[in-house]
This record gives structure tokens, C-alpha cells and sequence, in this order.
């Protein structure tokens, strides 16, 4: 089940958090004050607050999918209003330190309900470490380090054979959203036979590799990685979300624009969304980083070069000013991805959107479901339709001429015996 927090983690979560309100230039000492009261009462209040930001799971039904090694993935179901004839199945993935409501927060900003309300059933996964997920095994070390390459070789197949076992449809839609479109070209050019069963790919925020990972704050959290251990983002995102709405911190900036996305919307986030980074995610990405090579930890997978082997249709779109996954990142997967038909796209002003897009804006922002949802939904329209197989569609030819013919032959008699 889901690890609790130690009290060693909610002790430096307190100290980080004040440390980060005293050194913000946007707080008056007034507030600083205030903050530090809040704080020191949390544990009596935080209950209290918990319950009135906790959101109702949106979905229809849980499901969940058994990993090989042991893991139950939980499949958020979404179950089409008013099906739409030969709709696939559509898979939504989170990104690192998230759960199933960054896709599905809030009636205004779910994707999934977004998708469900247009006919397409829809599972918002929770990957394992997050979410309802858990794991159910004796190796415990399965449960506390983790990377990338199990969320690739062992979560994403899972969740497809189980997707396709619920619907009994022929293929799936895959939308990833940051670590979740990593994910998605990861698989579906690993060539196993759960890649073949994708037969559309969406990212959102999804770079092609991770060498770009040079800013000063990233840097800082990769060279000391105690602050991972000590310092749960989750428990201090936990704690500070009552103040969400009215306060901000160095972090807003780097992740979203204050102009898409609401500060309440942040609030439901941190509240509901945030989850514990792995270490073992962050061992890799750091080696990705300083190797300059997206190299699976036992070298025999390199998933930049995968690239090219994804051939199915894809759609990738990327923020304007996202500072996680900048558009020339997001640029590199679309070019080195060797399918036909492919398209990429730039949300902000300069791209005729009405605003900038930062990382979570591309989800949560507020123009989200008027011009980023559309995109998605017009891209499944065409190509997450279950496709009529070549023979089927050669018989059905053949037999329309055979009936002309015959159509024809008996039109023909008739003229003659008049």
C-alpha cells in the first residue's frame, strides 16, 4: 500500500517550506508570520482542510491491471456517454510525481471526461508508486526503487493487455502527458507485442530526451539527492495546498503560466495530484543527463534511437514557455519519430492560441479544454478509430461489384423482354 510519511520527512518539509516563504520577495514579514502559524498548527488543521479539498473521483469504475512483478495498477474507467461506433479505448498516463487526476482533476479540467462525453471509453491510469496502485509481493525492494525502464517493460504492457481484455477492442489510443508520452515512445517503439497494439500516440509535454536538463534548480536536486530522501514533495505539497489560492513560491514559474492557470486549479493539484518521486526515476534521468544517452540501466535498451522505430500515427504538442519540456525537446522525438503521419504543435500567442502554454498548462490550464482538448480529440476522430481490416474491406468491394452486376443483368432483361 501507499508509504507513509516519516516524521523526519514532515519535520524538513516544515523547514524547507519556511525557508522558501522567507526568502520569497513576494511576502510581506506579516504574512511570513502568519505562514509559520499556520504551519505549527497544521496537524491539527490539516484534516480539517484535507477534507474540504479532497476531489470526487470523477471516473465511472476502478480497475486494475497486475504487473509481472507484482504490482496492481490502478485503471480509472471512464465509460463512453454515447459511444461512438468503433471508438478505441483511450489510455491516459500522468507524468513524474503525479496520479491519475493530473488527466482528470475537475469537471472543467479532465481530459478524460473531456474524451468520455465524445464517445471514447477511457481508463486515467495510475502508475505504481502513485494513485491507488499498490503492490502486492514479498521483494519490498520492488516497491521502494523503481525506474523508468519498469514503468516501460512492466506497467505500460500490463495496461494494455488489461485495457484490451476489458473492451475486447484491437487496439488502444495512448495519450501521455510529460513522463507519460515518455513512456508512450518508449513502448511503442520497443517492438514487443503490446507495442503493435497501439495504434495512435499522443504527448503533451513530452521531451525526446533528457540532456537538456541543465537548469540551476533541476541541477541542484540531482547533485544532492538527500534532498529527495528527506524532503517528500508530496507531504509539503500536502501541507501548504490550504494557502495555495493565495500564495506563490521560486517553483511557480518554472511550471506553469500565471496567465493559463489558476491558482485554485494549483491548489486541487497539490492537494490531490503531487505524489513521491522515485528515487530510482531519479537515478536514471540523472544519468541521462550527464551520459547524454537515454540508455535503460542494464545498456540494452536505448530509447532515443527507439524513436524510429514508432511508425504509427502521432500527435505531439508542446508549451510555449514550458521550462520542464521545452519545445526544441519536443521537437527532437517529432523529428527522429519515422512514422508518416505525424504532426507537432506549439501552444502559445505566437501560434494564434490566446496564451502561452507552460508544462501543466498543457493539462490544467484554463484554455486547456477550448484549444488543447479539440486538438486531441480531432486527432482521435481520424486515427483512434478501430481500422476495418485489408481483406474485409477487399471482400466488401467485390461483393458491391458482384451486386451491381447482378443489378445491372436484371435491368437489362427486363429492357429486352419490353
Amino acid at each position: 500500500m501507499k508509504n507513509k510519511e516519516s516524521l523526519i520527512s514532515i519535520f524538513f518539509a516544515f523547514f524547507i517550506l519556511l525557508l522558501i516563504t522567507f526568502l520569497s520577495s513576494s511576502f510581506i514579514f506579516f504574512a511570513f508570520a502568519i505562514l509559520i502559524l499556520f504551519l505549527l498548527l497544521s496537524p491539527v488543521l490539516y484534516p480539517i482542510f484535507k477534507h474540504k479539498l479532497k476531489l470526487k473521483d470523477l471516473s465511472d469504475q476502478i480497475f486494475y491491471a497486475k504487473t509481472e512483478d507484482n504490482w496492481y495498477l490502478a485503471l480509472h474507467y471512464h465509460e463512453a456517454r454515447y459511444p461512438r461506433k468503433k471508438a478505441l479505448p483511450v489510455i491516459l498516463v500522468h507524468g513524474i510525481a503525479q496520479n491519475k487526476f493530473a488527466l482528470d482533476l475537475d469537471e472543467f479540467h479532465s481530459l478524460a471526461l473531456y474524451l468520455k462525453v465524445r464517445g471514447f471509453p477511457v481508463f486515467a491510469v495510475s502508475l505504481r508508486g502513485s494513485g491507488l496502485s499498490y503492490y502486492k509481493g514479498v521483494l519490498e525492494s520492488k516497491k521502494k526503487y523503481f525506474t523508468f525502464d519498469e514503468h516501460v517493460l512492466y506497467d505500460a504492457p500490463a495496461i494494455i493487455k488489461r485495457v484490451l481484455e476489458l473492451t475486447q477492442a484491437p487496439a488502444v489510443s495512448w495519450i501521455g502527458f510529460s513522463l507519460g508520452g515518455m513512456i508512450g515512445y518508449a513502448i511503442a517503439g520497443l517492438g514487443i507485442p503490446e507495442s503493435k497494439k497501439i495504434q495512435t500516440l499522443v504527448t503533451l509535454g513530452s521531451p525526446g530526451k533528457a540532456d537538456y536538463l541543465k537548469g540551476k534548480m533541476i541541477q541542484n536536486f540531482i547533485k544532492h539527492p538527500w534532498i529527495n530522501k528527506y524532503i517528500s514533495i508530496q507531504t509539503s505539497s500536502r501541507l501548504i495546498s490550504p494557502l495555495g489560492k493565495y500564495i506563490s513560491t521560486p517553483f511557480d514559474k518554472f511550471l506553469f503560466n500565471f496567465k493559463n492557470t489558476k491558482r485554485s486549479t494549483i491548489q486541487k493539484l497539490m492537494a490531490n495530484c503531487i505524489e513521491p518521486i522515485n528515487q530510482g526515476l531519479i537515478d536514471e534521468f540523472t544519468n541521462w543527463a550527464r551520459l547524454k544517452k537515454e540508455l535503460s540501466a542494464d545498456k540494452t535498451i536505448d530509447y532515443r534511437k527507439n524513436l524510429e522505430n514508432i511508425k504509427i500515427p502521432t500527435l505531439l504538442i508542446s508549451g510555449s514557455v514550458d521550462h520542464i519540456a521545452p519545445p526544441a525537446q519536443v521537437r527532437y522525438a517529432y523529428e527522429k519519430i519515422a512514422s508518416k503521419v505525424k504532426k507537432f504543435i506549439i501552444a502559445g500567442k505566437r501560434y494564434n492560441f490566446k496564451e502561452d502554454y507552460g508544462h501543466l498548462c498543457l493539462t490544467v490550464g484554463d484554455f486547456a479544454p477550448e484549444e488543447i482538448f479539440p486538438l486531441i480529440l480531432e486527432w482521435l476522430e481520424i486515427h483512434g478509430i478501430e481500422k476495418k481490416k485489408r481483406i474485409r474491406s477487399w471482400f466488401e468491394k467485390f461483393k458491391r461489384k458482384l451486386e451491381l452486376k447482378k443489378a445491372l443483368r436484371k435491368t437489362h432483361k427486363k429492357y429486352l423482354s419490353n
